[in-house]
C-alpha cells in the first residue's frame, strides 16, 4: 500500500494556515508504482498533530474516505483547530515543530497501516475577515 503523497516514503509536510479552514486529498495505491487504487471498502483513517512524536494532542484531523473502490480519503481541519496552532514557517523561529501522521485500519483494528507522515507547516494568515 503507497500514497500519492511527496516521495515513496510517504513523507508528506503539509501547509496550513493558522486560523483558516485546510483541507487535502490523498490517493492510497495497492502497488508501489502508484497505478492500482487500493479499494478502501471496510477501512477506516485516522490522523493527528501533535508536539512531539507520541506527545499531546494539538488537533484532530477529520478524515473521510471519499471514495472507497478508487482509494480517495478526504482529510480536512476547520478555522478553530488551525487557529490552535502557532505560526513555524520559514522565516519564524522555530517556536514549534508539528509532527502528524496519517493512518489507515480494517475496521476490525488488526491492521493498521501508515500513509503519510511528517511536520506540518503552519504560516499566519494576512487578511483578517470582516463580515
Amino acid at each position: 500500500m503507497s500514497c500519492a503523497c511527496d516521495d515513496s516514503r510517504n513523507r508528506y509536510d503539509p501547509q496550513i494556515e493558522s486560523g483558516r479552514s485546510w483541507s487535502i486529498g490523498l490517493q492510497v495505491f495497492a502497488d508501489q508504482a502508484q497505478q492500482i487504487p487500493f479499494v478502501l471498502t471496510g477501512y477506516a483513517v485516522q490522523s493527528q498533530i501533535r508536539d512531539k512524536p507520541g506527545g499531546r494532542v494539538l488537533v484532530t484531523v477529520s478524515c473521510t474516505v471519499t471514495d472507497d473502490v478508487n482509494g480517495l480519503i478526504g482529510l480536512s481541519l476547520t478555522g478553530v483547530q488551525t487557529g490552535r496552532l502557532q505560526p513555524n514557517g520559514p522565516g519564524l523561529s522555530a517556536c514549534c515543530q508539528y509532527h502528524w501522521d496519517v493512518l489507515v485500519s480494517n475496521d476490525d483494528g488488526a491492521t493498521v497501516l501508515e500513509l503519510a507522515h511528517g511536520n506540518p507547516i503552519v504560516t499566519a494568515g494576512v487578511t483578517e475577515w470582516v463580515p
